[in-house]
């Protein structure tokens, strides 16, 4: 099955909620104070923004995976030089996140269960996840756990639905 532009574009959307709310909302709350919604704002317009373009972009090249697509786009050292401080920054960023998802659950689920135990459930899901449908099975997740029209099982799908 292909990813469809729906799905990446809400796989990109979690994600970036995600790590805007688990990473970088306290140190917005203490920067603007109470204007903070105005920056909330105004960083969920860019964010926004930034999606729409990774989607439009991947779906214009929809054969190409992350590194033939910043090649194709950037050239081909350009584009090995971003690629390169791409993988560089998610491997040091990636022990940060589960760190924090960790202190999310342990704080507000599992106060009791090790710190240990919670990480090593999370990657192994994420492992699982990973070698079991790939890019495919994260993109229909995010799919569902966003709002997208699909998801929404419970809402009629057309007026001769309705009954």
């Amino acid at each position: 099955m292909k990813v469809t532009g729906m799905q990446v574009f809400w796989m990109i959307t979690l994600m970036a909620m995600g790590m805007t709310l688990i990473m970088t909302l306290t140190p917005s709350v203490n920067a603007a104070r109470q204007d903070i919604w105005m920056s909330i704002i105004v960083a969920g317009c860019i964010a926004f923004v930034v999606t729409l373009i990774t989607t439009r972009t991947t779906l214009l090249y929809p054969d190409q995976n992350l590194i033939q697509l910043s090649q194709t786009i950037l050239g081909k050292w350009l584009g090995k030089a971003v690629i390169l401080i791409y993988f560089i920054q998610w491997y040091t960023i990636l022990p940060i996140v589960l760190r924090q998802f960790n202190d999310v659950i342990h704080v507000m689920m599992l106060p009791l269960t090790p710190s240990w135990a919670i990480m090593l459930i999370m990657i192994a899901l994420i492992v699982y996840a990973t070698y079991s449908g790939g890019i495919e099975s994260i993109t229909r997740c995010s799919e569902i756990l966003g709002p997208s029209s699909s998801s929404w099982c419970f809402l009629p799908c057309s007026p001769a639905s309705t009954t």
